[in-house]
């Protein structure tokens, strides 16, 4: 019997749900499906895939709601960190004129079809929740979006009558507080919103999956591609790995250089995602700068070793990689520490390498991603998921994408493509009912009997 979260998933009656299916020539009747169906029901879930544009959904769907079905407030939630907050709130901006970010609502002149953008953090959820009060005569219908929703979004008390303090921030003091307000939590991994049996403050939401065109990659498009997967074990030589990933980064942005075809083939990104100790990120980027600026011959010989034992590089000439290296690429390299201590305005460079893990892992999108190493193996397959920066729509660069990972990473890939399927491939376009997506699961469980999901919405 699977166990998720911890307990026994229950018997359910199999019960209809709404076999109304989408495309994307016809994303258009998708969001106003949406927006109708929030005329009856309170909060929805809307999945999608990671990096398949979710928050050009939304976007999109918040622009109606303001346009045709009398919102006067939207606020999003973007996650938790301010990258990503900054990334969410330039993509708003550029799209409507009247956004602002939760620590310039003094500032706020016009009140009509306005946009805060917030993170998810206790403070920012009072400010809001005062501005509103005083504000009460402005806004008679608000709709909120809890973005990156299966990460602070759920509700991790202990006991029964307690709540987390952003779960009751946004779930109780905002949405249950005004009659006129709806929700819409979004996430690509929703495993912790559906399954958990704390979110007391909620009634079973309706859930939406979001469609994708044919030019998103994601990982039924990566895990059939020969020659993309390199695996290495000894997760504990990180010196080793560090290598490796190091060579091959250096093999496949030679490579793409070649193909002046490429959009940016001069540009090129390695995403090193480890685990969440900010040392442990730093003593990686000791080591990456040490190779780079003072053991360049090991990495020349590493490269010259995978030419001649991968398949893939076999007619790859060594001497011009070397060359590549030395004269394009080497100078350029910028090591970055990508966690909380990150400082936006940190300048990049045509070639950078991101180290770290949960600032990694969640929304940021990298368009110049060529690779990535994974070194963790003690994870739950949303998170794994979350790591995947790699999907996205990279076809023109995919010849030239790799991962760097050890055989139970490549193993749990493989299963973590059919757990996606179960929400995507047989339910894409379908809104779902809540107790049938449980009921699935527990007739899946000899095929999802290794699954591990994250029990407390919290990395």
């Amino acid at each position: 019997m699977i166990k998720i979260l911890n307990r026994q998933l229950p018997e359910f009656k199999r019960t209809d749900h709404i076999l109304k299916t989408y495309n994307c020539d016809d994303i258009n009747n998708f969001q106003e499906d949406v927006l109708k169906t929030l005329d009856s029901q309170k909060n929805i879930i809307l999945i999608g895939q990671v990096q398949s544009g979710k928050t050009r959904n939304v976007i999109e769907i918040c622009q109606k709601a303001l346009e045709k079905y009398s919102y006067d407030l939207v606020i999003v939630f973007s996650g938790n960190t301010n990258d990503l907050n900054q990334q969410t709130y330039e993509r708003f901006a550029k799209e409507h004129y009247n956004v602002v970010a939760s620590n310039s609502l003094n500032k706020v002149s016009k009140f009509t079809s306005l946009i805060i953008v917030a993170l998810k953090q206790v403070d920012n959820i009072k400010n809001i929740q005062n501005f509103i009060i005083n504000h009460q005569d402005s806004f008679k219908k608000t709709l909120v979006i809890d973005d990156e929703c299966d990460f602070c979004g759920i509700n991790t008390a202990k006991e029964r009558d307690e709540y987390t303090k952003v779960y009751e921030g946004i779930y109780s003091d905002i949405a249950n507080s005004y009659s006129e307000t709806r929700v819409i939590k979004l996430t690509a991994t929703p495993f912790a919103n559906i399954l958990s049996t704390k979110n007391y403050l909620e009634k079973k939401p309706k859930i939406f999956v979001l469609p994708t065109n044919n030019d998103y990659t994601g990982i039924n498009f990566f895990n059939k591609l020969n020659d993309f997967i390199f695996v290495r074990d000894g997760s504990d030589n990180k010196n080793h790995l560090i290598l490796e990933s190091l060579s091959i980064w250096i093999i496949n942005t030679f490579m793409m250089h070649q193909n002046k075809e490429i959009v940016n083939n001069d540009k090129s990104d390695l995403l090193i995602n480890i685990n969440y100790k900010n040392h442990e990120q730093n003593e990686i980027k000791e080591i990456v700068n040490r190779y780079i600026r003072e053991r360049t011959f090991e990495i020349k010989k590493n490269i010259k070793k995978i030419i001649e034992t991968e398949s893939k590089f076999h007619e790859i000439n060594y001497d011009d990689v070397s060359l590549f290296f030395e004269n394009q690429m080497r100078s350029k390299i910028n090591c970055i520490v990508y966690n909380q201590t990150y400082n936006s305005k940190t300048n990049v460079s045509n070639y950078n390498i991101y180290i770290g893990g949960s600032f990694l892992s969640r929304g940021k999108t990298f368009d110049n991603l060529l690779c990535e190493l994974i070194i963790i193996n003690d994870f739950n397959y949303d998170t794994l998921l979350q790591k995947c920066r790699w999907f996205g729509y990279r076809k023109s660069r995919s010849s030239y994408m790799a991962v760097i990972c050890n055989k139970e990473v490549k193993t749990q890939l493989v299963l973590a493509e059919k757990i996606i399927n179960f929400l995507h491939a047989d339910y894409k376009g379908y809104e779902l009912n809540y107790d049938r997506v449980l009921m699935e699961f527990k007739q899946k469980e000899d095929e999802f009997e290794k699954a591990k999901f994250t029990a407390s919405g919290k990395r």
